[in-house]
C-alpha cells in the first residue's frame, strides 16, 4: 500500500504532498478497515435474505463506480512549502 501511495504521489504531484502522506494513508487504512469489518456481515445478511450473492456484488460494483467518479472530480491541491 505504501508503494501505491508513493506511486500516486509521483504520478500526480498536485494531489498530495509528503507532509500529507501519513494523513491520506491513515484515512485509507481506516476506511478499508471499516469496509473489511462491515462488508462480510452485510454480504452474509444479503445472502441469508435473498439466497444469492448477486445483490451484494451489485452493491459493491455501484459503490466502486461511485468512488471512481468521485476521484475523477478531485482537484489538485496547492503546493506546500515542504514540496518546493
Amino acid at each position: 500500500m505504501v508503494v501505491l501511495q508513493l506511486w500516486c504521489h509521483r504520478s500526480q504531484p498536485g494531489y498530495s504532498s509528503y507532509i500529507h502522506t501519513g494523513y491520506f494513508l491513515g484515512a485509507t487504512v481506516f476506511s478499508m478497515g471499516i469496509g473489511e469489518a462491515v462488508g462480510p456481515v452485510l454480504a452474509g445478511r444479503i445472502f441469508d435474505v435473498t439466497h444469492n450473492y448477486n445483490p451484494a456484488f451489485l452493491i459493491c460494483a455501484i459503490l466502486s463506480i461511485g468512488a471512481g467518479i468521485i476521484v475523477l472530480f478531485l482537484e489538485p491541491t496547492k503546493p506546500c512549502a515542504a514540496d518546493l
